[in-house]
């Protein structure tokens, strides 16, 4: 009896005692969650747009980059070809044959300067360089007919189709080569033409009042 009374007692000791009460689940932040997707979406959409602005602006400046740089090199070798008309001219005028001379001829008398070859007088072109003399007379001192020259500047082999191919003769006029219009590659007479060589009065200095 007293043993079961023990028992007894202690079951309603422990009874009597609070238990803890259980914490509900703490709710989810749905507000942070769908700030920080939104922020994602915004990141993404600036990021994106960002890389279709920089395409366009490759896709617009790159071919502006390449043309810049062709007509710089067309304009080069055009340039060259007048000045090399320039000094074929001077070299007609002071040499008693009436001739236009060779590469060796002009380097020889100075008129192009040392270090210049065919390959490197004009960026990323060639020259080719062609005079025809003057005939001897039978008296073995006099000159008949005329003389020519063709200077022609080929883009190196790496540009081709590229580049145009352009050339001067003794009328000084650049010409450049179009086989789409009918131009004649052998006949530089048949290029079409860059223009009209300055006249004699364009060439002299104004005079001062």
């Amino acid at each position: 009896m007293g043993q079961s009374n023990g028992m007894t007692s202690g079951s309603a000791g422990n009874e009597g005692r609070s238990q803890p009460t259980p914490q509900p689940p703490a709710p989810e932040n749905r507000g942070c969650t769908n700030k920080k997707a939104i922020t994602c979406l915004v990141i993404g959409f600036a990021v994106g747009s960002t890389l279709v602005i920089v395409l366009i602006i490759v896709a617009i400046a790159v071919p502006a980059v390449i043309n810049a740089r062709r007509h710089a090199w067309e304009s080069g070798a055009q340039q060259t070809l007048r000045s090399i008309g320039e000094i074929q001219s001077l070299y007609h005028e002071h040499n008693n044959s009436g001739n236009y001379g060779s590469f060796r001829d002009c380097k020889d008398l100075e008129l192009i300067p040392d270090g210049y070859t065919f390959s490197n007088m004009a960026k990323n072109y060639t020259l080719t360089w062609e005079v025809t003399p003057r005939e001897l007379a039978e008296d073995g001192e006099t000159y008949i007919g005329r003389s020519t020259y063709t200077v022609i500047a080929y883009p190196l082999e790496t540009h081709a189709g590229y580049l145009s191919t352009f050339a001067i003769r003794e009328d000084q006029v650049v010409r450049i080569y179009e086989p789409d219009v009918g131009n004649i590659e052998i006949d530089v007479l048949t290029w079409e033409s860059m223009g009209h060589p300055p006249a004699e009065s364009d060439k002299e200095s104004p005079e001062s009042d």
